[in-house]
């Protein structure tokens, strides 16, 4: 069910498991039983696939409330640890220091990217 009053589904593959329920659920008489099989066939198949994709972006994203270290921000953006040591010097990425290990949190690491976010301009 699509939620029309300003709410958004929380992603995508929350829609795509619904129209798999949907269709699952739907067999007419007016459809032979090989074909409603195939289908219910290729929703499972399918179903795998998201569940694969999703667990591979939960991986390589963590949760918002997730604390992370040098070397997971590094490998996230794509940095050496002095570029992040130099985000961090000029207060660019908000940090919490303990015992001498230095963390992030992915939320903040979100925010930054999004805040730097470049868009195309329009052509005149």
């Amino acid at each position: 069910m699509i939620n029309r009053g300003g709410a958004t589904p929380a992603t995508v593959f929350d829609l795509c498991r619904g129209l798999i329920l949907c269709v699952q659920t739907l067999k007419t008489d007016h459809m032979e039983t090989n074909h409603y099989m195939q289908i219910q066939m290729a929703l499972a198949e399918f179903g795998k696939r998201l569940q694969r994709i999703e667990a591979k972006l939960a991986e390589s994203f963590p949760a918002k409330t997730d604390w992370l270290d040098h070397r997971e921000i590094c490998r996230m953006l794509g940095i050496s640890k002095r570029t992040l040591d130099s985000y961090r010097e000029r207060g660019l990425l908000p940090y919490s220091k303990i015992g001498g290990k230095v963390f992030y949190r992915a939320a903040d690491v979100e925010d930054y990217l999004d805040s730097h976010i470049t868009r195309k301009e329009e052509r005149r």
